[in-house]
């Protein structure tokens, strides 16, 4: 399973609407695409992909390889792909940064978080 939200997509950073995410659910063995959530922006316009993957009973693998332009919402299903993999890249976008810490430690949070999400 793998869950990315709408914070991480730029389109919906320029409609200014981060609320909702993407849930991509899928067998751990074959990584066949067995259902997929969609709250928030854009919704019911992306939905039709995930119909279309679950007909043709695709897999992550190859969704994960299935171009989605930038910068659009329906980048945020590439995401959830690639989080099931752990792969999302936009993910670490998300991630809060305490209103403490310095600019240098935000800086390099943002890095452990980038290199984690790639190495799983």
């Amino acid at each position: 399973m793998g869950k990315f939200p709408f914070a991480g997509n730029s389109k919906a950073t320029i409609l200014g609407s981060h609320d909702g995410f993407v849930k991509v659910v899928s067998d751990a063995k074959y990584g066949e695409i067995l259902g997929v959530h969609i709250l928030g922006p854009g919704a019911t316009e992306m939905i039709a992909e995930a119909v279309a993957v679950l007909d043709l009973e695709g897999t992550v693998e190859e969704m994960m390889f299935t171009i989605h332009a930038h910068p659009t919402l329906s980048e945020a299903m590439l995401d959830g792909y690639e989080a099931v993999e752990g792969m999302a890249i936009n993910a670490y976008h998300c991630v809060a940064q305490p209103p403490s810490a310095s600019p240098r430690l935000r800086k390099r949070r943002r890095v452990e978080i980038a290199f984690s999400v790639r190495d799983k």
